[in-house]
């Protein structure tokens, strides 16, 4: 990969691909326990797994030389009891579905061992499947293919579930007698058909599950093909993407009826779209680990980003927008062009519409923020609260110097500097009186 991370931890749809395994197996409750074979920077690796295993018990295995995927597989053996199966997946494949995981499972209620194989048009660099009559004779990979044999477009994925005692015994028997002098996991096959045990093949779902990443190159083309998969699900399900191939869900993302993505958009971490919601051109909506709920009948206008919020219906944000941490919106709030806001609650009908900051700020109803105003809230050594009441009129190149209390109804001149709380009805004027002078 070129690069100083482990690959399994290289990020894919905003999540390292190792990742997206452990979630997946988290899912099928026939596993429970995972033995993850560790190498390159392993304390990196068993760090993100540990913090992202959830339910899964994980025992690591280091596999101290890189001999091959049969010597990385046989470094479990140790830890393997007679009875059983086991499924042996590949951390850099990391799209593969329940339903593929659970078919290869099932098989082997009929079968000593089910191999996942994959048709494709580029079958470059991998293992072909040999058959005779369509049954199964030999996996052999490319270095030691022939010409002929090269031009079978049936893959191995070297993805597949075997009864342990069967794994137990001919793993051992591998050996490293190819160009590569490395023991390859899927020569147990042969092994297997000679002594006629009975395998299966299966064929994932979506040919991108078992798609497998080496360089960045590839790690770019599994981003598309999965970005593209996701697009046409929102599709099916009737949202509206002006072109599905600018589209990057890169977390969990729920979306209503009759909501409008325009190109560019990226959505991180956890986003719920309400219905007959529009989204701009090129907005950010969300950041790992924090929510965003956008209410229905809103409107996020081009380049805004939001990084966590609670918005409500009939809402204007944007474009330009910066919606940062521990935002709560009412409805039919505006929010405008170059209007930064962290830690700002704006009850209904509120407005900011041009260039400004509300930091640590509590707006109540129908509110009026002019252009150029800002919330002072730090003052070099802690943050401090504004809280403004309903119905209050803050004048454009304001600054609120807090801790500050503006309550309803209060007027603010415009260019005040505001240090003093206000009261009721109250006109604050904090500026210097205008002098004019000639010459």
């Amino acid at each position: 990969m070129r690069s100083s991370l482990p690959k399994v931890l290289q990020p894919l749809a905003g999540k390292p691909l190792i990742g997206h395994l452990l979630e997946t197996l988290n899912k099928v409750p026939l596993i429970k326990h995972c033995l993850v074979i560790t190498g390159f920077k392993k304390e990196q690796v068993e760090t993100f797994c540990e913090a992202t295993k959830a339910d899964l018990d994980l025992t690591y295995v280091l596999q101290e030389d890189q001999l091959g995927t049969g010597n990385a597989a046989a470094q479990a053996l140790p830890f393997l009891s007679d009875e059983g199966i086991s499924l042996i997946l590949y951390a850099d494949a990391p799209l593969l579905s329940q339903s593929t995981i659970k078919g290869l499972v099932d098989q082997i209620t009929h079968h000593d061992a089910s191999l996942l194989t994959q048709k494709t048009t580029n079958p470059e660099g991998l293992g072909r499947i040999l058959r005779n009559n369509d049954k199964l004779i030999r996996v052999i990979e490319e270095k030691d293919a022939t010409d002929e044999e090269k031009k079978i477009n049936e893959v191995s994925t070297g993805m597949l579930a075997i009864k342990n005692n069967i794994l137990k015994k001919y793993l051992p028997q591998v050996k490293n007698n190819n160009s590569q002098k490395e023991y390859y996991l899927t020569d147990i096959i042969e092994l297997m058909i000679n002594d006629a045990l009975n395998i299966s093949t299966l064929h994932p779902e979506f040919s991108f599950e078992a798609q497998g990443v080496n360089n960045k190159n590839q790690l770019a083309v599994l981003e598309r093909d999965y970005q593209q998969h996701l697009a046409g699900e929102y599709l099916e399900a009737g949202v509206t993407l002006i072109d599905p191939n600018r589209f990057d869900c890169r977390g969990e993302l729920t979306i209503g009826s009759d909501v409008v993505i325009d190109v560019n958009c990226i959505f991180e971490g956890t986003v719920i779209i309400g219905n007959q919601v529009t989204i701009g051109p090129n907005c950010t909506i969300g950041k790992p680990g924090e929510t965003v709920t956008i209410g229905s009948h809103t409107e996020i206008k081009a380049n805004t980003q939001i990084v966590s919020a609670k918005i409500g219906d009939h809402c204007q944000i944007g474009p330009f927008a910066h919606i940062r941490q521990g935002c709560e919106f009412g409805n039919s709030v505006k929010i405008g062009n170059y209007v930064e806001t962290k830690n700002a609650t704006l009850k209904d009908g509120t407005k900011a519409n041009h260039l400004t900051y509300l930091g640590d700020t509590q707006i109540g109803q129908s509110t009026n923020i002019g252009a150029g105003t800002i919330t002072c809230n730090y003052d070099g050594k802690q943050k401090h609260k504004t809280i403004i009441g309903n119905g209050v009129f803050i004048g454009s190149n304001t600054a609120l110097v807090a801790p500050l209390t503006i309550e309803n109804n209060a007027f603010v001149g415009a260019g005040s500097t505001i240090t003093e709380d206000i009261a009721t009805n109250q006109l604050a004027i904090g500026r210097a009186r205008q002098k004019n002078i000639d010459h």
